[in-house]
């Protein structure tokens, strides 16, 4: 059941989410310290909990512990949304330069066997979760950006073709069974304070990174 019988649900990411430590994926410590934050911040539960996988340095592991332990905390389960933040290295990140994970790399198989290691581990983990490939693609401080991986005319093509290239990958090791595709949109500020509004910039617009066939269950 997606829609509640009556009221919202309540979510957080907490902040930008990420470990304020290492940078990457939040420790099972910072994790459970927020989520309870968040709880008595506000006096509600959350029902989402959004984790950012950052592969640094190639760490394809799967965050199995963080998502056992939001299920642990209540009585009833928080669904994580994993969002995976293809980066090595946070050097990556406002450099107006294709990252490590690159679509071309991906298009190449290059980081197949990394794609694998991560979707086993989320089947053998077992729990639902949410999965985005890369949100947020037309944010130009991602280094998955149109802009610098091809330009207009190729830039968000190679975006979708690198998302089903993974998605069958991910496929085929089973991880659609505890996984529901979303995708990651990024909500553009005002025209005022964004020279490069969506209406003028194409490489802004989530419906050229978007694939119409793609089987996503919603966008958030």
């Amino acid at each position: 059941k997606i829609i509640p019988a009556h009221g919202v649900y309540h979510g957080t990411s907490f902040g930008r989410g990420f470990d304020p430590v290492t940078g990457g994926t939040p420790s099972l410590d910072n994790l459970t310290r927020d989520v309870r934050a968040f709880t008595e911040a506000t006096g509600k539960r959350p029902a989402v909990v959004e984790i950012p996988a950052v592969p640094l340095n190639g760490d394809f592991t799967f965050p199995c512990a963080q998502l056992e332990a939001l299920w642990r905390l209540y009585d009833r389960p928080i669904v994580a949304l994993l969002s995976h933040f293809l980066i090595r290295s946070w050097d990556e990140v406002d450099s107006g330069q294709p990252g490590y994970y690159s679509p071309d790399k991906i298009l190449n198989g290059e980081f197949d066997e990394d794609f694998r290691t991560w979707a086993r581990g989320g089947v053998a983990c077992g729990k639902p979760l949410l999965y985005s490939f890369a949100p947020g693609p037309t944010d130009p401080s991602r280094p998955w950006h149109g802009a610098y991986n091809g330009g207009e005319q190729i830039g968000p093509t190679s975006y979708r073709d690198a998302w089903e290239h993974v998605e069958e990958i991910l496929k085929q090791e089973g991880f659609y069974k505890v996984a529901t595709p979303v995708y990651g949109a990024t909500l553009p500020r005002h025209p005022l304070e964004d020279p490069e509004w969506p209406e003028v910039n194409p490489l802004r617009q989530d419906s050229a990174y978007y694939r119409q066939d793609a089987n996503v269950g919603f966008v958030f």
